[in-house]
């Protein structure tokens, strides 16, 4: 590929990839969902993310209300850093730290991500759709 048409492919480029990270951060926040919905995990948690000016470069979910062991339990540092990363994308922040209700997560994130994905034209098929149930069971099994 030469040069001229990999720069005029950059707009295109530059949108797909937008569409694949909100396509990532719903699987990954439906996931979630799932997982804390099965553990009965509730209330409001403090997702700290990655602060490359601190030279602080792990992700964590804090229980603000509830049980931190139950978070521990259910989820592994990549989930988390996975997890830090859906909601940092999706909520377009620059803070370091957002305070959230678990259960909000459906409405708050899945909701909009879902239509920002219907609006750019992307397909919800069957398959698809049975994909993401699968990686939501798998993880159940897993946690």
């Amino acid at each position: 590929m030469n040069i001229s048409k990999l720069l005029a492919s950059r707009k295109t480029l530059i949108e797909r990839t937008r569409l694949a990270n909100l396509a990532f951060a719903y699987a990954t926040l439906k996931r979630f969902a799932g997982i804390a919905r099965r553990a009965r995990l509730t209330g409001l948690v403090r997702v700290k993310l990655p602060d490359h000016r601190a030279e602080c470069l792990c992700a964590e979910i804090v229980a603000l209300s509830g049980n931190q062991s139950v978070i521990e339990e259910h989820f592994s540092d990549d989930d988390i850093v996975a997890i830090a990363d859906a909601i940092a994308f999706t909520a377009n922040a620059d803070d370091t730290e957002i305070v959230l209700r678990i259960d909000d997560i459906p409405t708050a994130y899945l909701v909009p991500l879902m239509s920002a994905l219907k609006r750019a034209g992307v397909s919800w098929d069957r398959e698809s759709l049975a994909r993401l149930n699968d990686l939501d069971e798998t993880a159940a099994t897993r946690g």
